[in-house]
Formats: structure tokens, C-alpha cells, sequence
């Protein structure tokens, strides 16, 4: 994947080093339409061309609107399930169940609620559908 986009990008006559082209698919977690999304910024910005952590910051900044409409819509309980899957613990204990204040119950339903809204996927664990979503709720928490 890597060389594909690095020789897209030189056909335009600019070139992305392996060190730049690595955190771009880092970043999107090798998902192609989130691949092409960065590429695309990164081959815009000519003059910054680089992958440092302000340029993904600045993805998550023209984003936000939307991810602040999409999140500032939820439920509190899917909100924190949201929260409860960044800690990458384990999402039913009885600590995660007391520090947010949900039942394991009220928290199934809302994993449940989020794989149904397209947030998240569930392939033998839960995961998040958008990598640039994701990075923005970890900014909030």
C-alpha cells in the first residue's frame, strides 16, 4: 500500500519518503478511503510536506464540526461507552462499570446502539469505523 501511493504521489512530482508515507497509514489504520483522505492533504499542503502531528491535528481541526455534531448527538451512555473503548481495558468490568456509572446492561445496549449508528464494529472486539473519529474523541477524554 505504501509504494502504491508513493508512486501516485511522484507522478505529480513530489515525493513522500517511507518516514512520511508510515504515519499516514499509521494514522488510518490501513483503511483505503482514510489512506486517500490523508495522501490527498498531505500531497496539498506542498509546502509543509510533512507527516508531523500538527498535520494530523489539522485533519482532525477541519473535521471537527462534523464529529462535534455527530458525538454531541449521542446518549451519555454511548458517549462513555465511546470513552471506555479508548482505554483499550476491559469494557464489563465492574471498575469501568462504577467509573462511568453504567450497568453492564445499560453499557451492551449502547456498544450495541454504536455498531448499529455505523460507529463502531464488532469482529471479536469493538472497534471504531472511522480511525479520524476516533482520534478525536481521545482529544476529548
Amino acid at each position: 500500500m505504501a509504494h502504491f501511493h508513493q508512486k501516485k504521489i511522484s507522478q505529480t512530482k513530489l515525493t513522500i519518503s517511507d518516514a512520511e508515507i508510515t504515519p499516514l497509514l499509521d494514522y488510518a489504520q490501513l483503511i483505503p478511503f482514510y489512506v486517500q483522505y490523508l495522501c490527498y492533504y498531505y500531497w496539498q499542503d506542498k509546502a509543509q510536506k510533512k507527516t508531523d502531528p500538527l498535520f494530523f491535528q489539522n485533519i482532525i481541526a477541519m473535521n471537527a464540526h462534523v464529529y462535534e455534531e455527530l458525538y454531541g448527538k449521542l446518549p451519555a451512555s454511548q458517549k462513555a461507552a465511546l470513552r471506555i473503548l479508548l482505554k483499550g481495558e476491559k469494557l464489563f468490568s465492574a471498575a469501568m462499570a462504577q467509573e462511568y456509572q453504567l450497568s453492564t446492561q445499560a453499557l451492551n445496549k449502547a456498544f450495541r446502539a454504536l455498531v448499529e449508528k455505523g460507529f463502531l464494529d464488532k469482529n471479536g472486539s469493538y472497534q471504531f469505523i472511522d480511525p479520524l473519529l476516533k482520534r478525536y474523541v481521545q482529544g476529548m477524554v
